[in-house]
């Protein structure tokens, strides 16, 4: 039997749970959701207006992208951007319905909210509660394996930098008493080429690929080469052609995400979303990059972020970014050190991929019509 989704899942919006405080601390016991990937924003104490999952969990639907998360904790929201998911049939199991959800594929084609318009008008093929149990019993099973090596992957990255404060010490304090200079100073800072100079008929297929900030992941470049332009019109953009070790930052959105440019993204084009900062030769791009990924200097750079419904950064912020010049050879060491924990994170990412390759055949088996 098949039947839509709105007759399995109602919504509800979220207004009543929005948090009314900025000020947010580790410390604080609630946390505060926002839709998107960066999905917890920030801990509050405010003890009105709270949605408890724990008690009830329940699925968190962005209601512009359609990402999906699925959460049995008491939390607050940052704002009306999502949908709040519970079944309807107290017998169904949610989990398989959150299941469902994040295993449908659909791309908005405007900035709208899809839920009621679109998504909730699904047909997937029912199943009765004991096998819904079934099927979530076999995928949590795989989940947790996934979220297990995830986890290694986060302890790796947190390896890193705790070693980077044990050689320097808190980049914002300096407690360790380097020489600072301005990032501008030690280095060329450009924003990415307006959007005069690039247009909708500019984008081709298999060229050469643009970075912006949804290509940056784990410091990384991730290029997508449907999204690329031309060897013509490269050449009308000079100026923001990649070199190999030039950094990369997001504009706007997740401050202080960044990727490194290797030799295989040498020559790739700097996108209008982003900027990059191409160190002189005495400092290591490296010691760069996990700087500015160190907490206390995201939390510096934010707090000069401009905007309101969305943070962003320019090259005056960035230019005037205080950084601390260890010497060149213990910086290098560190980037050492880095490099051998990158070959071990690069395994359990393999591992992570055929988690994920074996839990997407599983989902494809019980969900694909």
């Amino acid at each position: 039997m098949e039947c839509s989704l709105e007759t399995l899942l109602k919504y509800e919006q979220p207004t009543k749970y929005i948090v009314a405080s900025e000020e947010y601390s580790d410390e604080y016991p609630i946390p505060v959701l926002t839709a998107g990937k960066s999905f917890i924003l920030g801990y509050t104490n405010e003890e009105n207006g709270i949605c408890r999952a724990s008690i009830s969990p329940v699925i968190i639907y962005d209601d512009f992208t359609t990402d999906s998360k699925y959460v049995d904790f008491d939390f607050k929201v940052k704002s009306s951007a999502m949908k709040i998911l519970h079944q309807i049939n107290k017998e169904d199991n949610l989990r398989y319905l959150f299941y469902v959800v994040s295993y449908l594929k659909y791309t908005p084609f405007s900035h709208k909210r899809t839920w009621i318009s679109d998504f909730s008008k699904f047909r997937i093929k029912y199943r009765l509660p004991i096998e819904q149990n079934a099927i979530v019993s076999e995928l949590d099973k795989i989940q947790a394996a996934l979220d297990n090596k995830k986890e290694q992957l986060k302890k790796l990255d947190e390896l890193i930098q705790s070693k980077f404060y044990e050689m320097f010490g808190d980049p914002v304090v300096n407690d360790k008493g380097w020489k600072m200079k301005n990032l501008g100073e030690i280095s060329k800072v450009k924003i990415g080429p307006f959007g005069s100079l690039l247009h909708n008929h500019d984008y081709i297929k298999g060229g050469i690929p643009l970075v912006n900030p949804i290509h940056m992941s784990n410091e990384k470049i991730c290029p997508d080469y449907n999204f690329s332009v031309s060897n013509e019109k490269i050449k009308e953009l000079q100026n923001y052609i990649l070199q190999t070790d030039d950094i990369l930052l997001a504009r706007r959105g997740d401050i202080g995400r960044c990727a490194l440019v290797g030799k295989e993204e040498n020559g790739f084009l700097c996108g209008t979303g982003s900027l990059f900062v191409r160190p002189i030769k005495s400092v290591n791009s490296i010691f760069i990059v996990k700087l500015i990924r160190c907490n206390s200097m995201i939390k510096y750079l934010t707090s000069f972020a401009k905007g309101i419904t969305m943070l962003n950064i320019n090259c005056k912020i960035v230019e005037q970014l205080p950084i601390i010049l260890p010497p060149l050879p213990l910086q290098q060491a560190f980037a050492a050190y880095v490099e051998k924990v990158e070959q071990a994170k690069a395994i359990v990412n393999q591992e992570i991929a055929h988690l994920q390759e074996l839990l997407n055949s599983r989902m494809d088996y019980y969900f694909r019509k």
